[in-house]
C-alpha cells in the first residue's frame, strides 16, 4: 500500500517534483496539466492526487519545503540576542537559494504573490522572532517598522536576484542586502543629511 509514511511514497513524489521541475525548462509552469505530468513520471493521475491537489499544490508544498530549509539555516538558539541575518547566515541563505534558483524562479515568479509574500514572511519572522523578543520595549512600534523594511528589502532584492538568474555571488547579494540595511540605520541617526 502507498501511504505517505512509506519509502514508495516519498520516492514518488520526488519524482513527481523532480520532473516538474524538468518540464519546467521548456514549458511555462502555468502551462504543464497534471496528465503531462503525469505521463511523464509514468503514474496514473490517482497516484498524482494522492500527494496534491493540483500544480499550484505542488509548487506551493515544494515551497514549504525549501522555506524550511532555509529557517533551519537561519535557526539561532531561543534566547540568542544576535540578529540573525548576518554576513555569514546571509551568504549561507542566498547560496542554497542559488542552489535551488529553478524552483525559486518558479516559485517567485509563476505562483501566487500571496502565498509567496506570506512564506517569505513566515521565513524572516521565524528568524527574528528570538532577536526581536529579546528587544522588544518601548520602542517596539519602531522595530516594528524597521522589520518591515527589512522584510520588503529583502523579498523585492530576492526576487530581483532571481528573476535575473542569480548572476551575483551570494556573497555580492548579501552585501547588496546589508549596505541597505545600513543605509536605514544612517538616515534613522542623522535624517538631516538624507
Amino acid at each position: 500500500m502507498n501511504t505517505k509514511n512509506n519509502q514508495r511514497f516519498h520516492n514518488t513524489e520526488k519524482k513527481l517534483e523532480q520532473t516538474f521541475l524538468c518540464l519546467c525548462k521548456t514549458t511555462l509552469p502555468e502551462k504543464i496539466t497534471v496528465s503531462q505530468l503525469c505521463k511523464a513520471v509514468e503514474i496514473n493521475r490517482s497516484t498524482f492526487y494522492e500527494h496534491y491537489l493540483d500544480i499550484p499544490d505542488l509548487i506551493y508544498k515544494i515551497g514549504v519545503k525549501h522555506i524550511g530549509g532555509m529557517i533551519e539555516l537561519l535557526r539561532l538558539p531561543d534566547n540568542s540576542t544576535d540578529f540573525p541575518f548576518s554576513d555569514t547566515s546571509l551568504i549561507q541563505l542566498f547560496t542554497y537559494i542559488k542552489e535551488h534558483q529553478d524552483f525559486f524562479d518558479i516559485y517567485i515568479n509563476h505562483s501566487n504573490p500571496r502565498t509567496l509574500l506570506d512564506s517569505l514572511s513566515n521565513l524572516l519572522e521565524s528568524a527574528c522572532n528570538p532577536y526581536m523578543n529579546h528587544f522588544r520595549k518601548k520602542n517596539d512600534e519602531s522595530m516594528q517598522y524597521h522589520f518591515a523594511f527589512f522584510k520588503a528589502g529583502f523579498i523585492a532584492i530576492l526576487s530581483r536576484w532571481v528573476f535575473y538568474k542569480c548572476k551575483e555571488t551570494p556573497e555580492e547579494i548579501a552585501n547588496i542586502l546589508v549596505s541597505a540595511s545600513n543605509l536605514s540605520e544612517k538616515v534613522d541617526k542623522d535624517p538631516q543629511k538624507w
